[in-house]
């Protein structure tokens, strides 16, 4: 497989992806501050501090990863722990987004992929941290990837994207309704129905059934363990972290990323 810098100088293929390993974990820093500060009604723009003593962070504390190393994971004001989710989720932004653009390249659906990846990380942020995920996430990202999915790469046929956004919103809509009717609770969020809707849009109807069902399946795997662990089951499971994750792998699948994957390892 060729990569897509045409060249067999070993240093600059390994600073290019550096890069973009650098970019994507500036841009994960950001997404868990959307995911935890949009359901919250928070300002994106208040400057971040210690969650213990209130303290603001300065400007060197916020560098992905090494900000967290620097501090040795504690709060420099007051030695609370910082969560080491933070880095974690910066090291997977950033290499998702260096996967997806050594996989597909520079061309129209990596726009695409790094788009849909982003909204899907977010959406678990906010789905993991608030149990809910709020329009302001889903509706511009339902916007944007429509334009860009119609305009520049489009599934065959064309009329696809139209209708995966038609049965994503139809599909979830009825679970939420059979499940309020059948067991007396609510079932999908308002938030799960507008992101499946959204993936229904990148992926198409078809594949769009294959996310739900193992993006079910995912979710009683998850159960299954948590009640071995437990022992208690718990009634409010946020499903949107589920899709993201069914969305991701199915969309892998369908963009090829998989083939070229497969390809490296043989």
């Amino acid at each position: 497989m060729q990569t897509f810098i045409g060249s067999n100088d070993l240093g600059s293929f390994l600073f290019t992806y550096f890069y973009i390993f650098v970019f994507g974990a500036c841009f994960g820093s950001f997404f868990m501050v959307v995911g935890l500060r949009l359901p919250q009604k928070e300002n994106l723009i208040t400057p971040s501090h210690c969650d213990a003593c209130q303290t603001k962070l300065k400007p060197w504390h916020l560098i992905p990863i090494i900000g967290y190393m620097a501090l040795k994971g504690r709060c420099s004001h007051c030695g609370h722990h910082i969560p080491i989710i933070y880095p974690l989720f910066e090291c997977l932004t950033g290499s998702l987004f260096m996967l997806i653009v050594y996989l597909m390249r520079f061309r129209a659906e990596t726009l695409i992929s790094l788009l849909f990846v982003s909204l899907l990380l977010i959406c678990t942020v906010s789905d993991i941290s608030a149990r809910k995920i709020p329009n302001i996430i889903t509706y511009p990202a339902f916007v944007i990837l429509l334009v860009l999915r119609l305009s520049l790469s489009q599934l065959d046929p064309w009329w696809f994207t139209l209708l995966g956004a038609g049965v994503g919103f139809a599909l979830l809509l009825l679970l939420g309704l059979l499940s309020y009717a059948l067991l007396g609770q609510k079932g999908m969020g308002g938030g799960d129905i507008k992101l499946f809707t959204v993936v229904g849009v990148v992926i198409g109807p078809i594949p769009l059934l294959v996310t739900l069902v193992l993006a079910s399946v995912l979710s009683l795997v998850y159960v299954g363990i948590d009640f071995a662990i437990t022992k208690t089951l718990k009634r409010k499971l946020p499903f949107g972290p589920f899709i993201a994750l069914a969305a991701f792998g199915s969309y892998l699948y369908l963009s090829g990323m998989w083939d070229h994957l497969m390809y490296l390892f043989k």
